[in-house]
């Protein structure tokens, strides 16, 4: 997500980087999350961010249910003074997500001013000369570090399931052997988790339920997968071992 520098929501002055809002009167600490869901929320200003793409924005580490970013929300707004019934900073639409509608000031941070000053006394000629040779040096220094360093990244991906079809949510087991994924099967009708053992061909279907099940994890021994089954509305958690 994009670091923003300080702004003003209203009344409220907000620091990312000190992680607090302030008002003049007070200031409030700002835990990182709920930091970071302001953050979406404001760089998203008049439109309508959907609870999912927030989830997937802000909580890209762990695996939450809905009431996860439901307390999320309240909290931010207690934060701002906001109100739920007749709100002056985020609104809810009702069975989508969240919408901010507040006003939005923002402080542009004055660029430092890097100066120097040459005396140039005797022999100005040579001076200015053996100054633009360091300048031209350091450049080409700088172009072949940078040519250097670019192509020992330059690689080519390896595909490590390469389905007709597409494949989201990797996760790699805590040995480095296995890697577990969503995927639609070769039929492309349902959601399921899948694992396999990365270089070989065989792949192991964990979840066979109607319903789609996503976002697969490892417990920290390997032994388990957790995942997200997403049914009547809303999402649980399942844990399923191997």
């Amino acid at each position: 997500m994009t670091n923003m520098s300080t702004y003003s929501v209203g009344e409220w002055l907000v620091d990312p980087k000190l992680q607090r809002v302030s008002n003049g009167k007070t200031a409030k600490n700002v835990e990182p999350r709920l930091m970071l869901v302001l953050q979406y929320l404001v760089l998203n200003h008049g439109q309508v961010v959907t609870k999912k793409e927030l989830i997937d924005a802000v909580w890209t580490d762990v695996v939450i249910t809905e009431n996860v970013l439901t307390r999320a929300i309240s909290s931010l707004r207690k934060l701002l003074d906001d109100n739920l019934v007749n709100p002056i900073y985020i609104e809810t639409i009702s069975k989508t997500g969240y919408r901010f509608i507040g006003s939005i000031t923002r402080h542009e941070i004055p660029k430092r001013r890097e100066t120097f000053t040459i005396e140039l006394t005797r022999r100005p000629l040579i001076i200015v000369t053996a100054i633009i040779l360091l300048i031209a040096l350091g450049a080409f220094a700088t172009r072949s570090l940078f040519l250097s360093i670019l192509s020992e990244k330059l690689y080519s991906p390896i595909a490590l399931a390469n389905h007709s079809n597409s494949e989201y949510w990797p996760a790699i087991s805590p040995d480095g052997k296995f890697i577990a994924y969503a995927w639609k099967g070769v039929t492309n009708d349902n959601w399921d988790i899948y694992a396999k053992l990365i270089g070989a061909e065989t792949t192991l279907r964990i979840t066979t339920n109607p319903h789609d099940d996503l976002r697969a994890k490892w417990s920290f021994d390997g032994n388990y997968i957790y995942y997200l089954r997403y049914e009547n509305g809303g999402s649980t958690i399942y844990k399923k071992s191997l």
